[in-house]
């Protein structure tokens, strides 16, 4: 059974589409039949069987997917990407990111990786960040963030961060590993 509808009325967006807002048509998880969500520019975005929810005025288009109960909020805009198991909240994720179980607020991804990663206040570009990391106020451009790293206001740029402490710090074109 579908989970929800795309209202009728389009919105255009400054890239160059229309969005529909979407309409519960049934009660699942804190989402109720008739509760109005986000914007999406085809059905096939969002999936019908889990969770997955798009709230308030949130936009996901240009081939994004939502699914396995990730929640999208408060003006989140997604274009070109893949979003499962995820809680985004602020965010600005375009360009072929893949978000996988992971937790972001308030941050950028281009054509980025995250995998059971916490992500607040940040920036990545061309950068994948690996399995239990956390990254916070940090600037991460074509970069690899390895497992069980622990980023804090800093600036990465093109390197290998493996188990490591960072904090406060600039890291320009350089590797680490433990």
């Amino acid at each position: 059974m579908k989970k929800y509808e795309l209202l009728t009325e389009p919105r255009k967006i400054t890239e160059g589409g229309v969005v529909y807002q979407i309409k519960a048509l049934r009660d699942f998880g804190d989402v109720e039949a008739g509760d109005l969500g986000g914007w999406i520019d085809e059905s096939s975005t969002l999936d019908h069987e889990s969770d997955s929810w798009i709230y308030d005025n949130s936009m996901v288009f240009d081939g994004s997917t939502i699914n396995s109960g990730s929640i999208i909020k408060n003006a989140t805009g997604i274009s070109d990407s893949v979003i499962s198991g995820t809680i985004l909240i602020g965010c600005d994720i375009k360009e072929k990111s893949t978000i996988i179980n992971s937790s972001l607020i308030f941050c950028t991804m281009v054509n980025s990786y995250a995998l059971g990663s916490t992500l607040d206040d940040c920036f990545c570009t061309d950068s994948s960040v690996g399995h239990d990391t956390t990254i916070n106020g940090s600037e991460v451009n074509f970069s690899t963030v390895m497992e069980q790293c622990h980023l804090s206001s800093c600036t990465i740029n093109t390197s290998i961060i493996d188990s490591r402490s960072v904090i406060h710090s600039q890291i320009i074109d350089s590797a680490g590993t433990e």
